[in-house]
């Protein structure tokens, strides 16, 4: 299975800390985001990883170069204007020629869920798509899945009634 690392934003909302590097060099507790989630990957025994960058591009190039990955095998795709998932998934489709499977996930959002088990629960569904959602204690100013039966029926843009608490 391969995995996209969507890293490539500038971190506005973060700009205190994001003016002299990339969010995904940011540190959360003791490792930086992008650390965390390549010792998942590994730990999934997901080996091959693309990472998309741009904003202060170098710096993400120099720390991956420092690190002995091991069997992981990490492609970079740098965008000179940010492109955004979708453009990003087109522009480097080559990536997952031929696979089955493949995830995506946002170095800048954490969480202890356990990818395989969403893993295995979409090798056992015919579906296209598997997405994790959650639900916030506050939805303002998200973007809202509508989720009926299970399945995603609809995406609200940062409603002012939602229908539903999923995002």
């Amino acid at each position: 299975m391969r995995i996209f690392l969507m890293s490539a934003g500038k971190g506005e909302r973060l700009r205190k800390y994001t003016k002299d590097k990339p969010k995904c060099l940011l540190k959360v507790g003791s490792k930086v985001m992008l650390q965390r989630w390549m010792d998942n990957f590994r730990e999934w025994r997901i080996h091959d990883v693309l990472i998309n960058t741009s904003y202060k591009s170098e710096q993400v190039v120099e720390y991956l170069n420092n690190i002995d990955w091991g069997k992981m095998r990490i492609a970079l795709s740098n965008e000179k204007e940010l492109l955004g998932t979708a453009r990003t998934l087109y522009r480097n489709r080559k990536f997952v020629k031929g696979e089955h499977y493949f995830g995506v996930v946002y170095v800048d959002v954490w969480t202890t869920f356990d990818m395989r088990k969403m893993i295995n629960y979409h090798k056992k569904r015919p579906c296209m798509v598997t997405l994790a959602l959650h639900e916030p204690r506050n939805l303002k100013g998200k973007g809202v899945a509508v989720v009926k039966d299970g399945l995603v029926v609809d995406f609200e843009e940062k409603p002012r009634s939602p229908k539903s608490r999923y995002v």
